[in-house]
């Protein structure tokens, strides 16, 4: 599929030998993709899908900016999201964080290598939100990860900092994973354009009204998905313990012995995860490289999903990220 910008997009079934058909987005530019780059994988936060990556109100979208600045930009929905599909039969299987980091992500980065273009054995990882926590879980615990830089967009690796109504959400983890939640994206067209006009201080926790236009929140809902119960029990063990344990392994040890290079945005007004629980990797990294972006200022803060969106996202957020991939070159 060809883009009125000129950037072709596919996409691809991967099976992801537990069960589920995920899909696997490929984006460039025809005429000015190089070879010689990495290219660059991106995997969403939690009660999301790829779309968001594809998609900006008022600019151009973070896929489309790499993809005209001649980048192999590779997105996945995991399962539960966007195209991905159960294939097999019966009730609905229990998942975790392990599952997401070590079963999906490993099956997509497998065939984005299978269907890059690139000379590079090399893929760098762009992880949003709870995304990045993915990244880092693969990247310290799988058998076989792709090396190449790491950049971590708004990610929970130790909660050293939580917003009061995270705190009241996730407060039981017994309550967290009893609860099953259907409809979300629904639910999320009908209360967004209301608590815009009505209460735009409400959304500030994951977004700034004055940072982002919402003229096109039809759109925009579009990548919202239903989150999982059994994730939601382990992010509310996670938030009490504030270290996150998988398979026996404390991640922020794992974390703490990273040595890859390290590119970390935090989004200055963001509620979920705030400044001093999104900068932890690059304060306790071992990377002799590692780069900070603050996305924001006192006058317009950037909230959670501003730095995907906001107007200022290209300026702010997509420009200096480009440039930590492209140093050294």
């Amino acid at each position: 599929m060809r883009g009125s910008e000129g950037i072709a997009r596919e996409w691809y079934h991967v099976d992801n030998g537990d069960g589920w058909d995920l899909a696997l987005y490929r984006t460039h530019h025809p005429a000015k993709i190089d070879r010689n780059k990495r290219p660059v994988f991106i995997v969403p936060g939690y009660g999301m899908n790829s779309f968001i990556f594809h998609f900006h109100p008022s600019g151009r979208s973070l896929a489309a900016t790499l993809a005209d600045r001649g980048h192999e930009v590779f997105t996945v929905d995991l399962r539960e999201q966007g195209r991905a599909r159960k294939v097999t039969s019966g009730k609905q299987t229990r998942y975790g964080l392990s599952e997401l980091a070590l079963v999906d992500f490993a099956a997509a980065i497998d065939a984005a290598r299978a269907h890059t273009v690139a000379k590079s054995d090399e893929i760098d990882l762009l992880g949003a939100s709870l995304g990045g926590t993915l990244t880092m879980l693969y990247r310290t615990q799988s058998k076989n990860p792709a090396p190449g830089r790491v950049a971590l967009l708004g990610s929970p690796i130790r909660w050293t900092g939580v917003h009061p109504l995270l705190k009241l959400l996730f407060g039981s983890p017994a309550l967290a994973g009893a609860v099953e939640i259907k409809k979300t994206r629904a639910l999320a067209g009908l209360a967004l354009p209301v608590a815009a006009r009505l209460a735009p201080w409400a959304l500030k926790i994951y977004m700034n009204t004055d940072a982002t236009d919402l003229t096109h929140y039809s759109e925009m809902v579009n990548t919202v998905e239903d989150p999982s119960r059994y994730v939601n029990r382990e992010i509310a063990e996670w938030i009490k313990t504030r270290d996150l344990f998988i398979n026996g392994r404390n991640l922020t040890d794992d974390v703490e012995r990273f040595t890859d290079p390290l590119c970390t945005i935090f989004a200055n007004g963001d509620g979920i995860v705030p400044k001093e629980t999104a900068t932890f990797a690059h304060y306790h990294a071992r990377s002799a490289r590692k780069v900070l972006i603050e996305a924001g200022d006192r006058a317009i803060p950037y909230s959670h999903a501003d730095m995907f969106i906001g107007r200022e996202a290209s300026r702010l957020v997509f420009e200096p990220l480009i440039a930590f991939l492209e140093e050294g070159r």
